[in-house]
Formats: C-alpha cells, structure tokens, sequence
C-alpha cells in the first residue's frame, strides 16, 4: 500500500481561512507513515516527521497523570490555560496504542480458539 501524497496531510488554505483536512485526518497519515515510536531509553514515545510534509519530531510523555506534547499547538495551549490540550501527534500515539492492544487481543482470542478447536484446555 502506497501512502497518499504527502501534500495530502495537513495544509491551510488561505481562502477559506481553515485547515483544508480533518485532525482525524491527520492523524490518520501519522498511523499510516508508522511515525509514532517509543524511544526506550528516554522512557517517552516520539511522533516521527513525515518526509516532504514537515521536519520536525515531537516527544510525547506522560507527566503527572497528563499526556503531553511538545509540539507549538499543545505548548501554546498549555500556556493559555487550556487544562488537557490535545494534538495531532497525541491523537495519533493514542490511535496507535489502541490499534496494538487491539492486534493482541484478537491474536490471544485467535490462539484460545485454535487450542479449543484442537481439544487443548487452557
């Protein structure tokens, strides 16, 4: 599977004064290029760039019970008092983490089922 342009992430447009894709949208593009990662030794998951779109990548961590985002979107909010700003690059790790625990839950019910098919008792 190819992915879509990249000009097809994220853009402005000027005339209509609004962003031209949805969040979900976008979030869905980071799902798609597989730019969230956990970054082991830092304890923090990071938000890749996606090549031709933007440059930057974005750590995400967990900070006294509240995900954060060092992106410009989330710091600026944060600064204005927003309690619990949320960003493209936060949406898509949560996207991620709900697609992994997904993947594994269906794989134990895929192994239960195989098991009992061939009369093994768990």
């Amino acid at each position: 599977m190819n992915p879509e342009p990249i000009s097809n992430v994220q853009l402005y447009s000027h005339t209509a004064r609004e962003l031209k894709q949805t969040q979900r949208h976008k979030i869905l593009k980071f799902i798609e290029h597989n730019c969230i990662e956990y970054d082991q030794a830092k304890k923090v998951f990071i938000c890749k760039h996606i090549d031709g779109y933007n440059k930057t990548d974005y750590t995400l961590s967990k900070v006294g019970g509240e995900w954060t985002c060092d992106c410009q979107h989330y710091v600026t909010a944060k600064k204005h008092g927003e309690e619990n700003p949320f960003c493209s690059h936060l949406g898509a790790l949560f996207e991620s983490l709900k697609r992994k625990h997904n993947r594994r839950r269906e794989e134990a019910i895929r192994m239960t089922l195989e098991n009992w098919s061939e009369g093994v008792v768990l």
